[in-house]
């Protein structure tokens, strides 16, 4: 075998053990949370051109020098990104809502024993006093019904000032958590910048980087657009907040 044979099978061996490993990556990465599935892509060595003490191949057809992998591609649709994280947010939203409309439910205790209940008990103690104005047990029934009312909208105001101030506290814990996500994603955009520029595929950062904006769409409602180098523009309501 000639060593321009040698050289075939070596590109090609090159080729095809980049290719296995770029799909035991895969394998591994199977369960990895943003891990988004890569290929290899192959393409043709340029031919052999005539050079000087080397003539132009004359045979029937061009003569090839190999393989390569030109490239290696993160399988991944940024489009998808969007309606994902918009569909994150959204429920992320309704989430604390509805956790706190359910406690503040709770407290009010309607329809069985609620302001209503105590509200309607109080009318019919006004009443019954109204028909018999010098009754003791009627005046003691409007004095106690109007204490049951008073005490079940007292109950339900707590429960909503309560609700409040929980929601006060985990808004700012969702600004601590938003402020740690958008640092760590303007040092990835980093990264991809820096990788970009020297013509690498940064796919392992960018799979990171929009694992952090997926985390940062459930507690914000979100907008990014891919910029030509690579990095994410991350907006949130007009107002860039990664740039």
């Amino acid at each position: 075998m000639s060593f321009f044979g040698l050289n075939l099978i070596g590109s090609a061996i090159d080729a095809f053990q980049q290719s296995a490993d770029t799909t035991s990556d895969n394998i591994a990465n199977v369960n990895t949370p943003g891990a988004s599935r890569q290929v290899a892509n192959l393409s043709e060595a340029a031919p052999i051109v005539g050079s000087t003490g080397y003539s132009t191949w004359t045979g029937p057809g061009t003569k090839g020098d190999g393989v390569l992998v030109d490239s290696i591609t993160r399988i991944h649709q940024d489009s998808y990104d969007g309606l994902f994280r918009g569909a994150s947010s959204a429920q992320s939203y309704f989430d604390v809502q509805q956790q706190q409309l359910l406690a503040v439910q709770s407290s009010f205790a309607e329809p069985t024993n609620g302001i209503n209940k105590a509200f309607t008990d109080l009318q019919t103690a006004i009443s019954q006093l109204a028909s018999n104005p010098n009754g003791t047990s009627e005046r003691q029934s409007v004095i106690a019904a109007s204490q049951a009312f008073v005490t079940a909208l007292n109950r339900v105001g707590t429960a909503i000032q309560t609700s409040k101030t929980t929601v006060a506290q985990q808004a700012a814990g969702v600004v601590g958590q938003a402020n740690d996500l958008i640092d760590k994603i303007a040092a990835l955009n980093g990264q991809i910048r820096a990788s970009k520029a020297v013509g690498d595929n940064p796919n392992t950062y960018k799979d990171q980087r929009d694992q952090l904006v997926d985390q940062l769409s459930q507690l914000l409602s979100t907008q990014t657009a891919v910029q030509a180098n690579g990095s994410a523009l991350v907006t949130v309501g007009g107002r860039a907040l990664v740039n």
